[in-house]
């Protein structure tokens, strides 16, 4: 599942969004994209500096974000989940156990 949750600056999760369609178009508001990387095996959890705050951009295995060369992107800024606290999180919020 891709998964995109904006963070504060104070790095308080906020809007979460798991429906693709609505994924990808906050992700080209921002110049982003998702696309196919057969050699990623495990998902993967991106952050994004905005003003203001970040977006955690979560990719299933095999897919990697795309973003130009002007756009910041992090493993983990301080304050914000690690990958496993991300995915308990978004997982807790969506009502599923983590498998």
């Amino acid at each position: 599942m891709t998964a995109l949750v904006h963070f504060d600056a104070q790095g308080r999760w906020g809007e979460t969004l798991v429906c693709e369609a609505r994924v990808r178009e906050q992700l080209a508001l921002h110049d982003l994209w998702v696309q196919p990387n057969p050699a990623v095996q495990d998902s993967g959890l991106f952050y994004v500096a905005l003003p203001g705050g970040w977006l955690g951009v979560l990719c299933d295995a095999g897919e990697c974000l795309v973003a130009p060369a002007s756009v910041h992107v992090s493993d983990r800024p301080e304050g914000l989940p690690a990958h496993g606290e991300f995915v308990d999180r978004l997982l807790e919020l969506l009502g599923e156990e983590q498998e």
